[in-house]
Protein backbone atom coordinates (compact mmCIF):
# COMPACT_ATOMS: atom_id res chain seq x y z
CA UNK A 1 0.00 0.00 0.00
CA UNK A 2 0.90 3.46 -0.80
CA UNK A 3 1.47 5.87 2.01
CA UNK A 4 0.57 9.48 1.20
CA UNK A 5 3.52 11.78 0.68
CA UNK A 6 4.67 13.66 3.83
CA UNK A 7 4.53 17.79 2.93
CA UNK A 8 7.94 19.18 4.29
CA UNK A 9 6.53 22.62 6.24
CA UNK A 10 8.74 25.12 4.12
CA UNK A 11 6.86 23.70 1.20
CA UNK A 12 3.00 25.15 2.39
CA UNK A 13 4.79 28.24 2.24
CA UNK A 14 4.39 30.82 -0.46
CA UNK A 15 6.92 31.34 -3.02
CA UNK A 16 7.65 33.43 -6.21
CA UNK A 17 5.77 32.09 -9.22
CA UNK A 18 8.52 32.22 -11.30
CA UNK A 19 10.63 30.02 -9.21
CA UNK A 20 7.94 27.52 -9.45
CA UNK A 21 8.33 28.00 -12.92
CA UNK A 22 11.78 27.44 -13.00
CA UNK A 23 11.67 24.38 -10.86
CA UNK A 24 8.53 22.95 -13.09
CA UNK A 25 10.46 24.31 -16.46
CA UNK A 26 13.98 21.98 -14.94
CA UNK A 27 11.56 19.03 -14.26
CA UNK A 28 10.57 18.72 -17.98
CA UNK A 29 13.97 19.49 -19.25
CA UNK A 30 13.50 23.10 -20.32
CA UNK A 31 15.26 26.19 -19.83
CA UNK A 32 14.97 28.76 -16.55
CA UNK A 33 12.11 31.25 -17.84
CA UNK A 34 15.44 34.24 -17.47
CA UNK A 35 17.20 32.02 -19.91
CA UNK A 36 14.39 31.91 -22.64
CA UNK A 37 13.88 35.62 -21.77
CA UNK A 38 17.50 36.27 -22.49
CA UNK A 39 16.96 34.25 -25.98
CA UNK A 40 14.25 36.21 -26.89
CA UNK A 41 15.46 39.67 -25.85
CA UNK A 42 18.93 38.83 -27.99
CA UNK A 43 17.62 37.30 -30.76
CA UNK A 44 17.65 40.16 -33.67
CA UNK A 45 21.25 41.06 -31.93
CA UNK A 46 22.43 37.47 -32.07
CA UNK A 47 20.68 36.64 -35.31
CA UNK A 48 21.48 39.97 -37.06
CA UNK A 49 18.34 41.66 -39.01
CA UNK A 50 18.44 39.99 -41.89
CA UNK A 51 17.99 36.12 -40.38
CA UNK A 52 15.68 37.69 -37.34
CA UNK A 53 12.92 38.23 -39.67
CA UNK A 54 12.84 34.87 -40.95
CA UNK A 55 13.89 32.66 -38.03
CA UNK A 56 12.19 32.74 -34.44
CA UNK A 57 13.42 31.09 -30.87
CA UNK A 58 10.21 29.23 -29.88
CA UNK A 59 11.90 27.28 -27.17
CA UNK A 60 15.04 26.13 -25.45
CA UNK A 61 15.17 22.20 -23.77
CA UNK A 62 18.40 20.19 -22.71
CA UNK A 63 20.65 23.08 -24.34
CA UNK A 64 19.08 22.83 -28.18
CA UNK A 65 17.49 25.87 -29.24
CA UNK A 66 14.18 25.52 -31.51
CA UNK A 67 13.66 27.99 -34.09
CA UNK A 68 10.92 28.09 -36.68
CA UNK A 69 11.72 29.57 -40.00
CA UNK A 70 9.50 31.03 -42.91
CA UNK A 71 11.24 28.88 -45.37
CA UNK A 72 12.84 26.25 -46.37
CA UNK A 73 15.56 27.57 -47.56
CA UNK A 74 16.55 29.63 -44.16
CA UNK A 75 16.39 26.34 -42.61
CA UNK A 76 19.12 24.95 -44.62
CA UNK A 77 21.06 28.23 -43.85
CA UNK A 78 21.02 28.91 -40.18
CA UNK A 79 22.22 24.85 -40.38
CA UNK A 80 25.38 26.71 -41.40
CA UNK A 81 24.88 29.26 -39.11
CA UNK A 82 24.84 27.35 -36.19
CA UNK A 83 28.22 27.05 -34.54
CA UNK A 84 28.40 31.05 -34.71
CA UNK A 85 24.45 31.26 -33.84
CA UNK A 86 25.67 28.68 -30.53
CA UNK A 87 28.71 30.83 -29.54
CA UNK A 88 26.79 34.07 -29.56
CA UNK A 89 24.14 32.92 -27.57
CA UNK A 90 26.72 30.96 -25.04
CA UNK A 91 27.73 34.56 -24.93
CA UNK A 92 24.90 36.47 -24.00
CA UNK A 93 23.44 33.31 -21.85
CA UNK A 94 26.89 32.17 -20.36
CA UNK A 95 29.01 28.85 -21.15
CA UNK A 96 26.78 25.30 -22.70
CA UNK A 97 22.82 27.62 -22.48
CA UNK A 98 22.69 26.46 -25.63
CA UNK A 99 24.45 23.06 -27.39
CA UNK A 100 22.68 23.46 -31.10
CA UNK A 101 19.78 24.56 -33.03
CA UNK A 102 16.97 22.24 -34.15
CA UNK A 103 14.97 23.88 -37.19
CA UNK A 104 11.93 23.54 -38.37
CA UNK A 105 9.53 25.18 -41.39
CA UNK A 106 6.32 26.98 -40.32
CA UNK A 107 3.45 24.89 -41.15
CA UNK A 108 5.69 22.28 -41.48
CA UNK A 109 4.82 20.36 -38.80
CA UNK A 110 3.67 16.54 -38.89
CA UNK A 111 0.14 16.28 -39.24
CA UNK A 112 -2.39 13.54 -36.89
CA UNK A 113 -3.97 10.52 -39.86
CA UNK A 114 -7.02 11.21 -37.37
CA UNK A 115 -9.92 10.95 -39.86
CA UNK A 116 -7.88 10.05 -42.92
CA UNK A 117 -8.51 6.59 -43.04
CA UNK A 118 -5.58 5.44 -41.83
CA UNK A 119 -5.13 2.95 -38.69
Amino acid sequence: MNRPRRIDPADRDPRPLASALDELAGSLGMAPSSQLRAVFAHWEEVAGPVVSAHATPIGLRRGILHLEVTEPGWATQLRHLEPQLVSRLCDQLGAEAVSSVRVTVAGSRPRSHRGSGRG
